[in-house]
Formats: structure tokens, sequence, C-alpha cells
């Protein structure tokens, strides 16, 4: 992972005084290796806020590679295959009613802050249906699909090819709380 100084120089410039959060939800859905690498940032993030409950929302594929993390205090889990399912199935009400739980959960959990790693169409709106009031995400190009406009809170990046530890620790270096290294060791959970 690249220093956090270089993560700052990567940014166009920094949100400000970092907002306060006491709850906080980190989005990044999928794919494992992906997750893996977006692991440093949260380790940082967490150290930007000791006391903060910080909750992860993954898809169940990538479940086993957050869970155990000593920085990181739950685990929530997308129900992607079962809502692929019920829509494949045709069960428009079911699938429905399952986003619609979902959704309850985020919002239950009454979270700051969320930032949104992703950077998709279905990380974006999660970010905006947890009702956070303030939702960092990627400016584009880095956000696709249009997520960009459920953040509130932008990051542009001055860079267009780096490494997705450097993209993933612009993200927690733009919300200004100073520079952050990332705690080891990462928990690998048993196969």
């Amino acid at each position: 992972m690249c220093g956090a100084a270089r993560a700052t120089n990567l940014l166009a410039a920094t949100l400000g005084p970092p907002p306060a959060a006491d709850r906080i939800l980190v989005i990044r859905l999928g794919a494992v290796g992906d997750v893996v690498r977006t692991l440093p940032a949260v380790s940082a993030l967490r150290a930007a806020y000791a006391g903060a409950h910080v909750a992860w929302l993954v898809e169940p594929a990538s479940h086993s590679a957050v869970a155990g993390q000593p920085w990181i205090d739950e685990v929530l889990v997308f129900p992607r295959e079962e809502l692929a399912s019920l829509l494949r199935r045709g069960r428009l009400v079911a699938a429905a009613r399952t986003a619609a739980r979902c959704v309850r959960a985020l919002r239950a959990r009454r979270f700051d802050l969320v930032l949104d790693f992703h950077a998709i169409v279905k990380s974006g709106a999660l970010a905006w249906a947890s009702g956070a009031p303030t939702r960092v995400g990627y400016a584009r190009p880095f956000a696709r699909e249009g997520a960009w406009l459920f953040a509130n809170a932008r990051a542009r990046l001055t860079q267009r090819r780096i490494s997705r530890f450097e993209r993933n620790a612009a993200l927690v270096a733009f919300l200004g709380a100073g520079e952050r290294a990332a705690q080891a060791p990462w928990r690998v959970a048993a196969a």
C-alpha cells in the first residue's frame, strides 16, 4: 500500500475538517481480491476514528475476508444471491421485500458516515439508502455507472493510473483526518 502522504498527494483537495462520526459504514461488496485491497484503507480509517463503530457491507463471497479483522466491529451481508434468485424466478414482490429488509437493517444502525469504496450504482444506492448524512465516494472517472450521484462528498483524484491500494487510501485521506498508517496483522479465516 502506498504511504498516507502519497495518498494525500493523489487528491485534488480534502474534505476539510474530518466529519464527526460515531458510526461508520464501509461499502466494498465484492470481489474478494478487491475487498482484500480495501483492508489497509479501512485499517487506517479505524486509526483515524478510534472510538467509532465500523461496519462493513459485503456480499456473501467476501464475508470471510472481512470477518475477524480486529478493526471491524460488524460485518453486514448484502443478500446478492438471494435477490438474484428471486428475480430470476420472477418473484418481484419477494425481491422487493428482501431489498427493503436490507435497507431497514442499514437505516436502523443510524450511520453517520459512509465510505463507498466500490463506486458502482448498486453501492452508491446502498450508501444513500443507509440514511447517513455524510456519504463519501469517488468523483468521476473512478465512480462508475452514476455512483457519484449518491455521494454528497466526492474525492477527486489527480491521477488516473493508480493502484487500488492507493485509490482506497486516498478515499480515507480525503476525509482530512490526518496521515494514518495501516495496522497489521490482517486475519485470514480458514477456508
